[in-house]
């Protein structure tokens, strides 16, 4: 599966369209975070073992 561009581009709109609070850096940066944090979540990996064999992780912790 592919990274999820829409979910991520509809979590950043929400982000930015928050109404402006005075010294709120922390808590966008906290937002931006857990949304990239989230977004790299959705990727399925794929790679091989010393062996050989397929390994497919889909999810990532």
């Amino acid at each position: 599966m592919a990274l999820d561009k829409a979910q991520l581009k509809s979590k950043l709109v929400r982000l930015f369209n928050k109404p402006q609070t005075v010294n709120n850096v922390d808590q966008v940066a906290g937002d931006l975070a857990a949304a990239i944090d989230e977004f790299v979540k959705t990727a399925t990996v794929t790679g091989a073992t010393s062996d050989g064999s397929t390994l497919v992780q889909t999810q990532i912790h």
